[in-house]
């Protein structure tokens, strides 16, 4: 009988540990839930007082809603806003080039076909103009001479091309290339995925604008 009351006294304190640490983990998950203004969020960035990013994750598509920590407080307008990125993950093409031209942009030494680019640059209109203003040929060299390196990044894709990140002397082997969109404008974005499988921003643009 005695042995029947201590092991009823036993499974009564095991189901009531059951129910704190069930009661524990409910308030955790919400407090939690709390936290964050979305649903499905897998990652947070703070700036300050002013900024939050909360980042949803879908497949190869991701959400980034833009917080406006301050609201209307600051300046009488809400800056939040949500961005939609679709990306696709590229491995970078086998760079084999008689004659390259390299540039460094950020953290990186951009590499390019030096004949690709000179075709790809010529048939630039815009390019040309540009030339043409201000009264220098079309040569590559004078090209990229008044262009800046953020013109020429923009050549990655159409061309082949080889990615080094400098300080780390790691020849980059993984591009994700996302299509983002918000409410007010859209475009293109490209992001690095090293060796040490850290992803890293290298640029974006704009296609159109509200």
């Amino acid at each position: 009988m005695q042995a029947f009351s201590l092991i009823k006294k036993e499974k009564s304190e095991v189901i009531l540990k059951s129910k704190y640490l069930l009661l524990i983990v409910t308030i955790s998950m919400f407090g939690c839930r709390n936290e964050n203004y979305f649903d499905n969020v897998s990652k947070v960035e703070v700036f300050g007082d002013s900024l939050r990013i909360e980042i949803e994750c879908h497949g190869d598509s991701i959400i980034k809603h833009y917080i406006d920590l301050k609201g209307i407080s600051e300046d009488g307008f809400d800056n939040s806003f949500d961005v939609t990125i679709i990306r696709e993950e590229k491995i970078t093409p086998i760079f084999d080039c008689k004659d390259d031209f390299k540039f460094s942009f950020r953290e990186f030494d951009i590499r390019f076909c030096q004949e690709e680019l000179k075709q790809v640059m010529e048939g630039a209109n815009w390019t040309k103009k540009i030339v043409d203003s201000i009264g220098v040929n079309s040569k590559i060299d004078s090209l990229v001479g008044i262009n800046n390196n953020f013109i020429l990044i923009g050549y990655i894709d159409q061309i082949d091309y080889q990615i080094i990140q400098r300080e780390e002397n790691d020849t980059i082997k993984l591009v994700l290339k996302g299509n983002y969109k918000t409410e007010f404008s859209g475009g293109i974005q490209y992001e690095i995925i090293n060796s040490h499988k850290d992803t890293i921003e290298l640029f974006q643009r704009n296609s159109w604008m509200k």
